[in-house]
């Protein structure tokens, strides 16, 4: 369970980072964009560009004139492929007119692509994380919950078996199954454990099993193997 919670965060954490430095980079485009001065430009090369998985982009390399008359050069730093310019092609350019050197296509891929893929990959990370961490959250309010003002029964020990849909390093934690009669129902109810680093199938086979429930209701429960599991030992 501590594993989830972990994973969880540095999923939502990593998710967070990238929502924020794609909230910083609009804000800081919104900005430029404000105080820039627009020109007209003509795509004079495209730039082949090999990418790390082999693949190729083309960005293009744009000649325009500030209202100075002096003539620039703009290398794209967004290419595509297909290419989204040909030789030729009229563009709509931005550019700082304390330093015309700094500018941009006017163009929502060639201004936003990077923050539309920093924003993606961010919100992917936080809708993975976001539910990891409310799970765990909600599970341990439930424990401390119990912990205080659940009730306490006995329950018989059935088994101990390998969660085999958990791993962590290439290992298998344990979870302890036990049955006891539920004071609601007046019927046999199975309990199962949070996930454990070891099997305790032997120290369990003829004990008592300590499980605090909620007697209003019927669901949620925990075993408590604290007499036997160090807190190390628990995931």
């Amino acid at each position: 369970m501590k594993t989830l919670g972990i994973i969880g965060s540095v999923f939502l954490s990593v998710g967070m980072l990238f929502l924020v430095l794609a909230g910083f980079a609009l804000g800081s485009d919104r900005d430029a964009a404000a105080d820039a001065l627009p020109a007209d430009g003509t795509v004079i090369a495209l730039e082949r560009r090999l990418q790390d998985d082999g693949g190729v982009t083309y960005a293009p390399i744009v000649e325009w004139v500030d209202d100075s008359g002096d003539r620039h050069r703009l290398v794209s730093s967004t290419g595509s492929y297909p290419s989204t310019y040909a030789l030729g092609d009229g563009v709509s350019v931005l550019y700082d007119p304390d330093r015309p050197g700094r500018a941009v296509i006017d163009s929502f891929g060639q201004r936003f692509t990077g923050i539309l893929i920093f924003g993606g990959i961010g919100l992917v990370f936080a809708l993975i994380g976001a539910p990891m961490v409310y799970f765990y959250a909600i599970r341990q309010w439930t424990i401390r919950w119990l912990k205080r003002h659940g009730t306490r029964i006995e329950a018989t020990f059935v088994r101990s078996e390998l969660d085999r849909s958990t791993a962590v390093k290439g290992r298998n934690p344990y979870r302890v199954f036990a049955q006891g009669t539920h004071p609601q129902t007046g019927k046999l109810a199975s309990f199962v454990s949070e996930p454990i680093w070891l099997d305790l199938t032997s120290e369990l086979k003829n004990a008592a099993i300590p499980v605090l429930i909620n007697r209003t209701k019927h669901g949620p429960h925990f075993v408590d193997l604290s007499h036997w599991v160090h807190e190390s030992e628990r995931d």
